[in-house]
């Protein structure tokens, strides 16, 4: 019989495609979840050796948090850094272990349709962290600006409560979001299909800040001062209407159409990819001046909201 089937597996190159896949997804689920953390009402994961990242609303109103991490062992987590804005935080925990923990993996690059997977507590169900669930899908869209969140990925991956602050990794196993947002029906906070994540682009930019922010002044994300934009019809870029004294770089009727590389279509756009600086960092702009093209560099100032 297990004659017959292997023969039947290698005359059929779908099902051994099919099994393949299955062997990599349960390799990447495998070496993922050592990682991962219970912490809260959600998830965690680890970004260095002793460091841990998670959702701000998870750890909110707390420094001191108890971490349970895959051996079964509850150690003492401090937060020591929160982006309240991007609704990011890092804790860090005292332990003679150094943890594994996910590599960074280039969100910018994913296309929709690519595989990724979350692991999390979904419900609360999982006691400890060797029985959290995992969850695969596909990458639905990217740069979507749902609430008070921007430039996320949306994926079709069931998220329900518990997945919040949990990892979202590609088939190499690399992290390329943060599970953050449940898109729920009837105000139930029940998947419905839709959920949304942080970037992996977003964290690599606030990761240091938050690693030695230590209680110290607010982080806030970055936009482009005194400047006033609008959408054009039936063309790409974003027009600026109008500037400031205060923005000598930019002028009225300048339209930007390249931030850093990445275009940029319209409003909604523009404000996704700087929401993913932090305030006081450059971007190198391509902007369309009357017929000639030009390029500046701008620095951004916080948003505040």
């Amino acid at each position: 019989m297990l004659i017959l089937l292997s023969s039947h597996i290698k005359a059929d190159p779908t099902l051994k495609a099919a099994l393949e896949m299955q062997k990599k997804m349960q390799k990447v689920a495998q070496n993922s979840i050592p990682k991962c953390v219970l912490v809260g009402g959600g998830t965690g994961f680890f970004i260095s050796p002793r460091d841990i990242l998670t959702n701000e609303h998870i750890v909110r109103g707390n420094d001191e948090w108890e971490v349970s991490v895959y051996s079964g062992e509850i150690l003492e987590g401090r937060v020591i850094g929160r982006d309240t804005q991007g609704d990011l935080a890092l804790l860090r925990v005292e332990s003679s272990v150094a943890f594994s923990y996910f590599s960074l993996g280039d969100s910018d690059r994913l296309r929709a349709g690519e595989w990724v997977m979350a692991i999390g507590n979904a419900f609360l169900l999982a006691k400890e962290v060797s029985s959290m669930a995992v969850s695969l899908g596909i990458v639905s869209a990217t740069n979507r600006n749902q609430e008070r969140y921007h430039n996320l990925i949306q994926t079709d991956v069931a998220l329900n409560p518990g997945n919040s602050g949990g990892p979202l990794v590609n088939l190499k196993g690399e992290l390329v979001g943060l599970n953050s947002l449940i898109a729920s029906r009837f105000q139930d906070r029940q998947n419905s299909g839709v959920g949304y994540a942080i970037s992996s682009r977003q964290i690599q930019n606030f990761l240091p800040l938050l690693q030695k922010q230590r209680g110290k002044r607010k982080i806030f994300h970055g936009t482009i001062s005194g400047a006033k934009f609008l959408d054009l019809e039936n063309k790409e870029g974003v027009l600026v209407e109008k500037t400031s004294l205060f923005q000598k770089k930019l002028q009225p009727g300048d339209i930007i159409w390249e931030i850093d590389g990445f275009s940029v279509y319209n409003m909604k756009q523009l404000q996704g990819r700087l929401w993913l600086y932090p305030a006081f960092c450059e971007v190198h702009c391509k902007i369309l001046r009357g017929d000639k093209k030009k390029e500046v560099t701008l620095k951004l100032v916080p948003f505040y909201n």
